[in-house]
Order: structure tokens, then sequence, then C-alpha cells
């Protein structure tokens, strides 16, 4: 038990400094330095996002900033934490509260990465966007 609190604690204590050290970065280099943080490749995240990999080295180049399924996208298959989510999103200029449902599905498919298939995620953010897009339509001939 003892042990278990030791590692906690020191992974706690690791993801605080992380999220201290990106605090000055821009989106791109908090970005590079998150897949440094996880000893992951931009292959790696493309391949797990189901996005390529030209995407994921433009917004580590700054050439582009994703949008926010995209990023719960690479979120999502990467299991990310809340924390660091949070920090990337701001740092994307991303506001998830910007629309109060969209907001509580993403903040609550984060909150259950570990128990969520990506692609079970990757459906209920189409359907949920698909929806979005139709409403708009309607209010659109309005």
């Amino acid at each position: 038990m003892r042990k278990i609190n030791e590692e906690t604690r020191e992974t706690i204590e690791k993801k605080h400094t992380f999220l201290n050290s990106i605090s000055a970065y821009s989106f791109s280099d908090a970005f590079k330095k998150y897949l440094e943080y996880e000893n992951l490749s931009a292959f790696t995240v493309a391949s797990e996002a189901e996005i390529s990999i030209k995407t994921v080295e433009r917004y580590c180049d700054g050439e582009s900033r994703p949008s926010i399924n995209t990023l719960m996208r690479i979120f999502l298959a990467l299991e990310t934490s809340y924390e660091i989510c949070e920090v990337l999103f701001a740092k994307a200029n991303i506001s998830v509260s910007d629309n109060v449902l969209q907001s509580i599905v993403y903040r609550t498919l984060l909150e259950k990465t570990e128990k969520i298939e990506i692609e079970d995620a990757n459906k209920i953010i189409d359907e949920f966007n698909k929806r979005i897009i139709k409403k708009a339509d309607k209010i659109k001939y309005l």
C-alpha cells in the first residue's frame, strides 16, 4: 500500500512539474513537450488518434492549431489526463465551455477515457457534431 501511494505521489508531482514547465509555452511548444513527456512520436499520436501524421507535425511545427474535435480525438486516444487536457485546450485557444452541451459531452468523455474505447468516443463526437450541424442548418433556413 505504501509503495502505491509513493508511486502515485511521484506521478502527481511529475505531472504538476510538467504543467508548470509549459505554462509560458505556445500551443505547438506545449504539445511537443507533452509528446516528449509521454514519450510519444508523431506517428504514434497519428495512428492512435486516427489522424494523419502530417497533421500532427503541423501542430508541432506551429503551422496550424487543432480543432476541438481533433484535439479530443488525440486526448481520448492517448488517455491524456484531465489536467493536461485543460492546459492544452487553453494553449490552443479552445474553450470547451463555449457550448454547455458540448462541454458536458467532452468533459464526460475525458473523465471516462479509461473505460471507453477510442472508436466509441469518436462515434459519440461525430454523432454530436452531426446533430449540431443539423440544428445550425435548420436555424439558417428559418
